[in-house]
């Protein structure tokens, strides 16, 4: 009889984790689509705070613990093994809790230059500290980077959440639901942002060239996204001209970049457009940034645009893509 009811009991609890699965993440869904749609009203601009899901996540009903610096007195409470604990002496380790003395506990272990997240998740609901296996994303690089790992609870239940803190046009933002001392995949969801391009940075031979800026957005939009406007009579495409100093930096005229304590250069793939109809250029060099040091975080969002007369630089530009407007939530089951 005493199995049956711990049975039954068990089987209740499952069932009311499941229960409010769906109904925490439509509520969550339908709240941060509120607050990117509030916040999406005042055109975020390139060099705000921008949108995401992180700052969606405060119009939540829902807390999100992303963790505080682990000491080793805290770690030692935890059963871990040898290989773990030495990996965690050379990372930079936090430690969140959810869900109170039945909850989950997130050790997250960050390393490398990549920034990668090894999580450890430890279930308290049996009165012990019992370790459970964290299923590993498709692709291994989903907790590098841009990645955050958090913990967050609804109506007492405590879920493991990973999600994206990028500036691309989608995030994605996956939850894991506690089941006694197990876990099972809940549900993720996606949210997908307008995208814009706007002149970051300019430097120009002579002030009137650095009113092409808006234009040059323009450009860099085309040139991303495969737009019209280098379509345009126009433009049409040109050969790697030889230039005389054999400098492929940007900025190019001694400015101090304020993106980037180090020039800008273009990545290997990019392209020269003939220029007519503007009087102070007839050459076009655009591409993406290249990554390094200097850019390691945000390069994908930049894209340079040079001004060449008679192959001699005389404006240079950084595009930045930014998330201009909240689009859509979309749950994924």
């Amino acid at each position: 009889m005493r199995r049956m009811l711990a049975s039954c009991f068990a089987f209740l609890i499952a069932t009311s984790v499941a229960d409010a699965s769906p109904i925490m993440c439509a509520t969550i869904a339908r709240k941060v689509s509120e607050k990117l749609r509030l916040l999406s009203a005042k055109a975020p601009q390139p060099d705000g705070p921008g949108l995401s899901i992180r700052a969606a996540f405060a119009g939540s009903p829902a807390k999100m613990d992303s963790g505080t610096p682990a000491t080793a007195e805290m770690l030692a409470e935890f059963p871990l093994s040898d290989a773990d604990r030495k990996q965690l002496s050379n990372s930079t380790v936090r430690i969140a809790r959810a869900g109170g003395d039945g909850g989950l506990v997130l050790i997250d272990d960050v390393s490398g230059t990549a920034q990668c997240h090894t999580p450890h998740l430890f279930s308290l609901a049996s009165g012990q500290k019992h370790a459970l296996e964290v299923s590993a994303p498709n692709d291994p690089f989903d907790r590098c980077g841009h990645a955050v790992m958090a913990l967050t609870e609804f109506e007492g239940s405590a879920y493991f959440v990973e999600m994206d803190d990028g500036a691309d046009e989608t995030e994605n933002f996956r939850i894991t639901g506690q089941n006694n001392d197990m876990l099972g995949m809940t549900c993720s969801i996606t949210i997908r942002y307008k995208m814009d391009y706007a002149p970051a940075e300019s430097f120009c031979a002579k002030p009137n060239l650095c009113a092409l800026g808006p234009k040059a957005a323009v450009w860099a939009r085309a040139w991303r996204t495969g737009g019209a406007e280098l379509r345009d009579p126009a433009f049409s495409p040109a050969p790697i001209p030889k230039f005389a100093n054999g400098d492929r930096a940007l900025p190019l005229f001694g400015g101090v970049s304020k993106l980037a304590p180090q020039p800008f250069t273009y990545e290997a793939q990019e392209n020269f457009f003939a220029i007519s109809g503007e009087p102070d250029a007839d050459l076009l060099r655009i591409g993406a940034a290249k990554p390094g040091p200097a850019n390691m975080a945000d390069w994908q969002t930049f894209t340079l645009a040079g001004l060449y007369k008679a192959d001699n630089p005389v404006a240079s530009f950084v595009i930045r893509r930014h998330r201009a407007g909240f689009e859509s939530v979309t749950i994924n089951r």
